[in-house]
């Protein structure tokens, strides 16, 4: 696992949400409705997440994301601006809305689930991606997900391949065209369930961990890492596998966490780190990432370094 790339920061093409949150006792069953205990408003999409978990780590961050042209589209033009990145391209769909996620969270069961109306995030164009070529240009890591059309995609990894960078897909939520990218990324970052579906393999243990990222290898990814929650994540390069085991953490919300790895994990990259000790970076920062409220309130450095510390004695 020698992967690392030098410190020309990080381009996150991907998603903004308007999240909105529910915070219940626990799960309903099939037919069930239950009280919800609070309900917030919060900033969100896998792409702005990760972003900001990037830009936590290196403030060579450049996003990209597409908007509607209604309110929460002013909401969200707000909390970027106050993330500070290197650089900030909205693009706006004018015949669509800023997307939507109904996030709900469970005291009982410490975790989540959501439902996705994605919106003006499926609409990217070709002409959307080639105005963001320079930013794209100026970074030596870059980082997509699933919440856009596949197509943009496509062509965003496309153009980093044909630049030499270093390339990351989070394939989530899982896209039955996922394999078509494949040949394309350098390092791929599924959980569980992705895995299962890439695969073929249903995942319910290490061994099956491990024959679903060896298809994933065999299918033309060189870097595999299957993140397992709290059981951390495994990854494979073709040659071993190694584990990696979550960071003690007090548990308040799940919903971030994979987008926290994903993002530190590029930044921890793109400052000429290799792979493992990046994995081993993102895992703490993951770990940090669930003791927030929200799934774009990422730790600081300070946390992460304290959490670090925490296990090194």
């Amino acid at each position: 696992m020698n992967i690392s790339s030098n410190s020309k920061g990080v381009f996150v093409a991907g998603s903004y949400n308007l999240d909105i949150v529910s915070r219940v006792a626990t799960f309903p069953q099939k037919g069930e409705t239950v009280r919800v205990i609070s309900r917030k408003l919060l900033a969100g999409g896998k792409g702005a997440n990760q972003a900001t978990a990037c830009r936590r780590v290196t403030q060579n961050t450049h996003f990209f994301a597409k908007l509607g042209r209604d309110d929460f589209a002013k909401q969200a033009i707000e909390h970027l601006e106050e993330q500070q990145f290197a650089t900030l391209t909205l693009a706006e769909a004018i015949d669509s809305h800023t997307g939507v996620a109904l996030i709900t969270l469970s005291e009982r069961e410490k975790d989540n689930n959501i439902v996705l109306d994605l919106g003006a995030n499926l609409e990217v164009t070709d002409t959307d991606i080639q105005d963001v070529s320079d930013q794209l240009e100026h970074a030596s890591v870059v980082l997509v997900q699933l919440e856009s059309n596949i197509e943009a995609v496509s062509l965003v990894l496309h153009k980093a391949k044909a630049q030499a960078k270093t390339t990351i897909l989070n394939p989530a939520p899982y896209h039955e065209q996922a394999h078509t990218l494949l040949p394309m990324v350098d390092v791929i970052t599924p959980n569980e369930i992705e895995a299962s579906e890439l695969s073929g393999v249903v995942i319910h243990d290490i061994d099956t961990a491990e024959k679903a990222a060896r298809i994933i290898y065999q299918m033309g990814v060189p870097n595999v890492i299957i993140t397992l929650g709290s059981n951390g994540c495994l990854a494979y390069d073709g040659n071993e596998f190694k584990r990696f085991l979550s960071y003690p953490a007090d548990v308040v919300d799940t919903s971030g966490a994979g987008d926290a790895f994903n993002g530190s994990l590029a930044a921890f990259l793109s400052l000429g780190k290799t792979l493992s000790d990046s994995i081993n970076f993102a895992t703490a920062f993951a770990s940090c990432s669930v003791e927030n409220e929200g799934a774009a309130n990422m730790p600081s450095m300070a946390q992460v370094e304290a959490k670090l510390a925490m296990v090194r004695k």
